[in-house]
């Protein structure tokens, strides 16, 4: 899977309203949470406002 096709399910899972954690994202996408967190960060550097829980 392309960074690009990760970042477009991202998205579309985060816009679904289920409250994820980086983890279990990770675990979906084959990535490390902390990769999890970058493509975050790339979409909030689009535009795109997604909000987090500590």
């Amino acid at each position: 899977m392309t960074v690009e096709s990760r970042l477009l399910s991202l998205l579309g899972m985060l816009a679904a309203g289920r409250t994820y954690t980086a983890g279990e994202l990770g675990a979906h996408f084959g990535v490390t949470p902390r990769s999890v967190r970058r493509d975050i960060a790339s979409l909030r550097e689009l535009g795109y406002v997604i909000e987090s829980l500590p």
